[in-house]
């Protein structure tokens, strides 16, 4: 029986036991502080110390804060080393400021750094006179005399390998890369000598895609096989594709093929068309046009022939503006990039024809209202040209253009007298419509030039236009 009995107060201890075990303890908190050293130095220290600080529930022993103290040190002089000072002097001490909160404190001396005693910094190979390597190699920073820093050395070792493979180079490598330091002297001897290997070159390009007539993609490329590799224009090609408004997701891939010689890029695209149709619209209102309100509709791809079409609309308080106009743009099947381009627009607006009434006065009356339609069609063909190897493009457009404009103008009911006086002669009519009509034929240049990417992208564009028309025919009634 007492056996029996002792079973349940048994296992009630155990519960216990392991509630305890699982109810959270209070923890320790400790605060870093590094005095000494600023800047990268100040940074890289917090980093090797900081990960450092007390996590779960520890509780702070002597002889816990004894290793935390030393540990601390060795963190902090592994710390000072990569910028070139090996003889730190790291002094640790800790202090309790409340019931579980301590503070450790960190006072570092750098002691003396390691001074560059010689650098040769050298480039061979093919590439060697890159404009980019040769101002790596003539704005090198680490030269006799300087500290040594270990993180530069490697920044600067790496922004040479990012230069040699933007201009094709992809097999560049450091034949030489030596950091000798001498602690005693305190010194520390520098070689690196970059060879570039052969320059790579630019292979076949596949699209992968069912969306258009392959002859369209053709012209796309700013490069042909053979032409030398480059970073940049295989970045613009990307951008090129998006630009065409047919795709919605690109993927460009290169397939390099480093054991050739010269070592030849192809690129596989694949390509998955994008929505057809975009509508856009907007409605504002300006203190020199009202109300205003324009609606756009886009389709991206009418056949697979790589036709676009889009129509706009929109309408202005001011002067009663109404306007709708389409554009048809389709590529030719021609080796250079170039399109058949046509533009119809429909402009109506009512203006009033207003005289002051004096010569000293502010008053205006309006004496008349004219309601101008416009009409004009213009056929073309753009042409993109290539420049510099790509890098920048010149866009000609060859047009002829057709405009009509009509014009109904109606006098305003007012004073006979002034509205003679004005006229300079008694013959004013109710009305008179005017139509006019021209042709021109003329060559529209545009030459944009743009530096950098992302934010840092600055840039101009040049434009220029030569164009002539017959005198303009009509009739007045």
């Amino acid at each position: 029986m007492n056996r029996i009995a002792n079973i349940p107060i048994r296992f009630l201890s155990i519960a216990i036991v392991l509630l305890l075990l699982a109810l959270p303890a209070s923890a320790d908190e400790l605060r870093i502080v590094i005095s000494g050293v600023e800047g990268p130095i100040l940074e890289n220290v917090r980093n090797r110390v900081e990960p450092f600080r007390l996590s779960g529930n520890v509780r702070l022993s002597r002889r816990g804060l004894k290793n935390i103290r030393q540990s601390s040190i060795d963190r902090a002089r592994a710390a000072m080393r990569p910028f070139g000072y090996y003889h730190a002097e790291v002094e640790a001490t800790t202090q309790k400021v409340a019931e579980g909160s301590w503070r450790l404190e960190l006072t570092i001396d750098p002691g003396p750094p390691v001074i560059v005693r010689s650098a040769r910094i050298d480039v061979r190979g093919e590439g060697r006179a890159l404009d980019g390597l040769q101002s790596w190699k003539s704005s090198w920073p680490l030269l006799a005399g300087s500290v040594l820093n270990q993180p530069l050395w490697d920044e600067r070792k790496q922004q040479a390998l990012d230069i040699a493979e933007s201009e094709g180079y992809l097999q560049a490598e450091f034949i030489a890369h030596r950091m000798d330091i001498d602690l005693l002297r305190n010194e520390a001897e520098l070689e690196l000598v970059l060879e570039t290997g052969e320059q790579a070159v630019m292979g076949t390009v596949t699209f992968n895609q069912d969306t258009l007539n392959p002859a369209v993609l053709e012209s796309l490329p700013r490069f042909r096989a053979g032409d030398p590799y480059s970073a940049w224009i295989q970045e613009k090609f990307r951008i090129d594709i998006w630009q065409t408004g047919y795709f919605g997701r690109i993927e460009v891939i290169e397939d390099r093929h480093l054991d050739e010689s010269p070592p030849r890029v192809d690129l596989v695209v694949n390509l998955e068309p994008r929505k057809p149709n975009t509508w856009q619209g907007a409605v504002g209102v300006g203190s020199d046009t009202g109300v205003r309100m324009t609606a756009t509709w886009t389709r991206h791809l009418l056949s697979r022939r790589g036709d676009r079409l889009s129509i706009g609309t929109g309408w202005k308080d001011h002067n009663n503006e109404f306007f709708l106009r389409g554009n048809y743009r389709i590529p030719r099947r021609e080796r250079s990039k170039q399109f058949w381009t046509a533009e119809a627009q429909y402009r109506q607006e009512t203006q009033g024809v207003r005289v002051r009434a004096d010569d000293v006065g502010e008053e205006f009356i309006q004496i008349a209202t004219a309601d101008i339609s416009d009409y004009s069609l213009r056929l073309g063909r753009l042409k993109v040209r290539d420049r510099k190897a790509g890098f920048e493009q010149l866009f000609e457009t060859v047009y002829a253009q057709l405009v009509r404009e009509s014009s109904t103008t109606r006098i305003s009911p007012t004073d006979p007298g002034f509205l003679a006086q004005v006229a300079g002669n008694a013959d004013v009519r109710d009305s008179v419509d005017r139509t006019h009509s021209s042709l021109a034929f003329g060559v529209d240049w545009s030459y944009p030039v743009i530096r950098g990417s992302g934010w840092e992208a600055s840039g101009y564009n040049h434009r220029a236009w030569v164009f002539t028309s017959n005198e303009a025919w009509g009739s007045d009634s």
